[in-house]
């Protein structure tokens, strides 16, 4: 889009940590930005006849999209052939401001410093990182296909309906944490962390990029634990064993808003990986 002007943040963080034991520390921080002309995206989707789910096949496409005269009608239209009206995207100025403040909790302790009372135990220690943030503002709004449209009106009663929402932030979970538990010693580096955040609005939908319901989909909230351990047999010789998704975590996106109609489900299964390393 040339028309676009460059977004503008004024932010401030503030932060203070602790360094309450050796090679441990607390923090707290505080983070403030406000936008404007944050860049957003927009979609005009092609009309589709709520009952066959034909688009328009001739050009132009008053009812919104482009004509793409080489594209495979395919599913789009009762006959084969080529040219079709499709949807169009486009990035935009949000014409408001747009507020992101929230506050960072960290911590990281292990117990290195009592080697001579604990002895092997000295070796762990633990990380946790929490972030709690909120989003406000801006105008920029997403409108719902006309097949959605459809939908709505029949379970409204109203079919002259036109659903629109405020994009808000992308990629945006109000809530998400991380925990990690490790051990280092005695050339044994063991590891397993947990990761966790709240849903957010996303543009990624499964594999593709487009917005089936003229919204962008909303990524449930979703944890995830890893974990791995290494051990250096000697100066040389490392070897490793890596665990990923070891509760094979699902990943599920809402059409609409969270905990509703589900869009789309990722079945993903852990992948443990086995490594070794030789320095010559």
């Amino acid at each position: 889009n040339p028309n676009l002007t460059p977004e503008e943040v004024t932010s401030f963080d503030l932060s203070v940590e602790w360094y309450f034991a050796e090679a441990s520390v607390l923090s707290v921080g505080y983070f403030h930005k406000k936008r404007s002309d944050l860049f957003v995206s927009q979609q005009v989707d092609a009309y589709e006849d709520p009952t066959t789910g034909y688009r328009d096949l001739t050009d132009p496409c008053e009812d919104g999209g482009i004509f793409n005269p080489i594209a495979d009608i395919n599913v789009f239209g009762p006959d084969t052939g080529v040219g079709v009206c499709v949807p169009t995207s486009t990035t935009v100025n949000d014409t408001a401001e747009t507020t992101q403040k929230g506050i960072e909790f960290a911590v990281q302790y292990d117990l290195a410093g009592f080697e001579d009372d604990l002895g092997w135990a000295s070796g762990f220690g633990v990380i946790f990182n929490y972030t709690i943030q909120e989003f406000s503002g801006g105008e920029a709004v997403n409108t719902a296909t006309s097949r959605a449209n459809t939908v709505f009106g029949l379970t409204t009663g109203d079919e002259d309906i036109n659903v629109t929402a405020v994009q808000g932030l992308i990629d945006l979970s109000e809530n998400a944490y991380n925990f990690t538990l490790y051990y280092e010693k005695y050339g044994l580096s063991a590891r397993a962390r947990y990761t966790w955040r709240e849903a957010y609005r996303s543009t990624d939908f499964g594999s593709t990029s487009s917005l089936p319901w003229g919204f962008p989909v909303v990524q449930e909230d979703r944890g995830q634990l890893n974990a791995s351990v290494s051990y250096d047999v000697n100066d040389k010789l490392n070897i490793g064993l890596e665990a990923v998704n070891i509760t094979e975590s699902d990943v599920k996106q809402s059409c609409i808003n969270e905990g509703g109609l589900l869009c789309y489900q990722g079945l993903t299964d852990r992948r443990i990986t086995f490594g070794a390393n030789y320095r010559f």
